[in-house]
């Protein structure tokens, strides 16, 4: 059974805004029957065709909540697209590379080498001014983006025709081949294709705005931002039998003695144990044979995250009696993904980690929002994420945050190994240039204690 959800968003009430409390309970479902050996039929058919064993729930064992684990939040009823937003050239610049690559690969005495080059000869093209807006049909660009509108739910962003020329003119930007700029058609489907991601980035970029107006500290809810379960489920073939044989053992010991996970190990469950982190056991990611038989939600940490929470926890042993650190006290919470802690959600800002830092003497908090997932997916111009955790640090000067001496911060880590000559917007750069312009850190050397430099 699948529930579409509000606005067929697929998201339960929780991770919406202005719902009742009450109505979490009612998504719960119950499956019932008159005969109970339908559901048992039933289960014993799906473990003859080799589907996934589902085992009993692993509780975890939660830490009691702080009084001054704060997370920036709307008031509860808000929502932003209640308000009209105008579509105009306010909305970030628009750089499209729709220049085919050419990669050729040779063998040589240091082994197999790549070489990369261009299928053509390159020419920038700005579709809304001469000679190209000849090419383009602007009354059928409207239709196409007020479609695309419907469709991605932008239903409060008014959109004029007359607003089309001066975005593509001084917004957009392609980079194409020069026999396909003397295109109609192609240069229809890339305007179009520029005009979307504007429209995406515009939308984005007011929900920031707005939210960011409207944030307000307000304390972590721990029935539904803390997780209090995983739920594994073990494919039991072959190999698997060992392991689901091994975890329903290890299951079984946990429930009779609730410590016994409750430690490092990297046996059929892996799992990491720190008592500064809102809940325990963090399960992590296992070898590729574990992976081919074991899934776990919410998902386990994997080697990036748990670089991240294994650094912070030897940071914070070796560094926790320094007469610089005595006053200060730290919490983690791996964040749950999509459903946890967020703001911003268009720009799909749900850190893998938060940080809390507080001083007993000052009474002030350091909240810092932390994301170890790289740089692969989105690259380094135009990061959604990096815009996100500016506009949280500019809400520092926020009087609601001043009043309760409370500072948000944020980084993107990225592994040291991460190639940027294949990073888009990185090429040329040097690390010290990506951490100077962004929101950045890579996980190295004393990355953790940087975390810590600015102390609250």
């Amino acid at each position: 059974m699948r529930l579409k959800g509000k606005d067929k968003s697929l998201k339960r009430s929780h991770a919406l805004v202005g719902v009742p409390d009450w109505l979490e309970s009612l998504e719960t479902l119950y499956i019932t029957g008159w005969n109970a050996d339908y559901l048992q039929t039933f289960r014993k058919m799906l473990e003859r065709e080799d589907l996934a064993r589902e085992l009993a729930p692993l509780r975890v064992v939660q830490q009691k909540l702080p009084f001054w684990t704060y997370v920036p939040q709307v008031p509860k009823g808000f929502d932003c697209s209640s308000e009209t937003w105008v579509l105009d050239e306010d909305g970030p610049r628009v750089i499209l590379d729709l220049l085919p690559q050419m990669v050729s690969l040779s063998a040589g005495e240091a082994g197999t080498t790549e070489q990369t080059g261009l299928a053509g000869d390159a020419t920038t093209i700005f579709p809304g001014k001469d000679p190209y807006l000849g090419l383009i049909d602007i009354n059928w660009l409207h239709g196409e983006l007020k479609e695309y509108k419907v469709a991605k739910n932008y239903g409060n962003v008014f959109i004029s025709r007359e607003s089309f020329q001066g975005i593509l003119a001084d917004r957009c930007e392609l980079r194409m081949l020069k026999e396909e700029g003397c295109d109609p058609e192609r240069m229809h489907r890339a305007a179009s294709r520029a005009l979307k991601t504007y429209l995406d980035r515009f939308v984005r970029q007011c929900e920031r705005q707005t939210e960011s107006a409207h944030a307000e500290p307000g304390l972590l809810v721990k029935e539904r931002q803390v997780t209090y379960e995983y739920h594994i489920t073990v494919h039991a073939e072959g190999a698997g039998e060992k392991f689901l044989k091994d975890i329903e053992n290890l299951l079984q010991v946990f429930r009779k003695k609730g410590k016994e996970l409750l430690k490092d190990a990297g046996d059929r469950l892996p799992r990491f144990y720190w008592d500064r982190h809102l809940f325990n056991p963090i399960l992590l990611e296992g070898d590729k044979e574990w992976k081919e038989h074991v899934s776990i939600s919410p998902p386990p940490l994997v080697p990036s995250e748990r670089k991240l929470a294994e650094d912070l926890r030897s940071f914070w042993k070796e560094n926790c009696v320094k007469p610089e650190y005595r006053d200060i006290e730290v919490y983690l919470l791996r964040n749950l993904p999509k459903v946890g802690v967020g703001i911003f959600s268009r720009s799909g800002f749900y850190p893998d980690f938060i940080l809390w830092m507080r001083n007993k003497k000052t009474k002030s908090v350091r909240v810092v929002f932390l994301d170890p997932h790289g740089l692969h997916h989105e690259g380094v111009a135009d990061n959604d994420r990096f815009a996100a955790i500016l506009k949280l640090r500019d809400l520092a000067e926020n009087k609601r945050f001043k009043a309760k001496k409370i500072v948000l911060n944020g980084y993107i880590l990225a592994l040291p190994d991460t190639n940027l000559d294949k990073t888009s917007g990185a090429r040329g750069k040097t690390w010290d240039d990506l951490e100077r312009e962004h929101p950045l850190l890579r996980q190295s050397g004393n990355y953790v204690g940087r975390l810590f430099s600015a102390l609250p």
